[in-house]
């Protein structure tokens, strides 16, 4: 739906180690969501990166897409880290709200959607508008002291140690 609502829009996806995966996540795209040959020729595959290299992949990137149902934990906040728009649209269990948390502490409220729609909108927005993509950006970089340097949880645990 994503790149039906953007005609210039291109998803990137870093490859699997598994042979042949690009490969059947491209043909379930075209048979679960109807997707057309144009809209699946902008679908594409990174190479598996290093640590650094994954972060400049996150960095250059105008928007990310969190994984649903199960979202992105370790990839939601390294994303946050190099001050990337991620979307996020909450599943019911816990591993599908790690981004709304992280969000939330960012102050990023705004990048939480409701349900699918709201998800693909609020996608397409970040990927056709700079002005918008920067402001989140700018949100997001000023506030990401609050989800990785945070004391409270060691402090916590130093008490209870300690005490």
């Amino acid at each position: 739906a994503v790149l039906r609502k953007d005609p210039k829009g291109v998803v990137a996806v870093v490859e699997e180690r598994h042979p042949g995966w690009a490969k059947k996540v491209l043909q379930r795209m075209k048979s679960e969501s109807g997707a057309t040959d144009s809209e699946i020729s902008r679908i594409r595959f990174l190479p598996r990166a290093s640590w650094a290299s994954f972060l400049g992949y996150l960095a250059v990137a105008d928007v990310i897409m969190d994984t649903y149902p199960f979202g992105g934990d370790t990839s939601s906040r390294e994303a946050l880290f190099v001050g990337t728009p991620l979307v996020t649209l909450p599943a019911a269990q816990l591993a599908g709200r790690y981004s709304q948390a992280f969000l939330k502490l960012v102050g990023a409220d705004e990048l939480i959607a409701t349900d699918k729609s709201d998800f693909v909108n609020k996608v397409v927005r970040l990927g056709t508008d700079s002005e918008y993509r920067m402001h989140m950006s700018r949100i997001i970089k000023t506030n990401r002291g609050r989800l990785f340097d945070d004391q409270t949880t060691v402090d916590a645990w130093e008490r209870f140690f300690v005490d």
